[in-house]
Parts: structure tokens; sequence; C-alpha cells
């Protein structure tokens, strides 16, 4: 069985529409062949980062549609997001995340 993210994208639109209304943050799906990537930004500063971040875990079991244990947070540059085009380059980006974050 797979499953979309179609929906859960929504939700983070309403999220993002209900708390940063005007700031100019966009948010977009990326499919992948094994998986689907919801990617949100642009944001100025690794603590805008991580206060978004925050604020919309403790929503994600609302906004996401799929069950909890098939997805992960996680934050990157637009840079590095753009080379993520597998699993592999995936699991690769989430475990410096993990060392890292």
């Amino acid at each position: 069985m797979s499953l979309s993210v179609s929906s859960s994208r929504f939700g983070v639109g309403q999220f993002n529409r209900g708390n940063y209304s005007g700031t100019g943050l966009k948010h977009q799906l990326q499919e992948l062949q094994d998986d689907q990537l919801i990617y949100v930004g642009n944001f100025n500063t690794l603590s805008e980062v991580k206060t978004y971040a925050e604020g919309i875990t403790t929503q994600l079991t609302r906004i996401m549609k799929v069950p909890a244990s098939t997805y992960k947070g996680f934050y990157i540059t637009k840079e590095n997001f753009d080379k993520i085009k597998n699993r592999e380059t995936l699991n690769r980006y989430l475990q410096f995340f993990k060392i890292n974050y």
C-alpha cells in the first residue's frame, strides 16, 4: 500500500497560513521514487527554523494524514534539499541531521 502526503501538505499550508501569514513562507511536495517530502521555507535564520519546528511538531498528529511511524521531521537548506533525489541520499542526510542537530 502506498501512502500519499498530499492532504498532509494541505494541512501544513493551513498551519502556515494560520501562524505565519504575511511571512512569505511556502511549502511544496517533492516526490521521490520511494518517498515524499514536504519542504517548508524559506527561513532567514536557524533560530527561525527551530521555532517553526517546535510549533508545528506539536500539531503533526493532526496535520499529517499518514501514520506517525511513517514520517520524520528535519531541517535542511534549500541547496541541500535540492540534492536529495532518492532514499539513499535522504537517509544519508537524516543520519547527518541526527548527529548534528
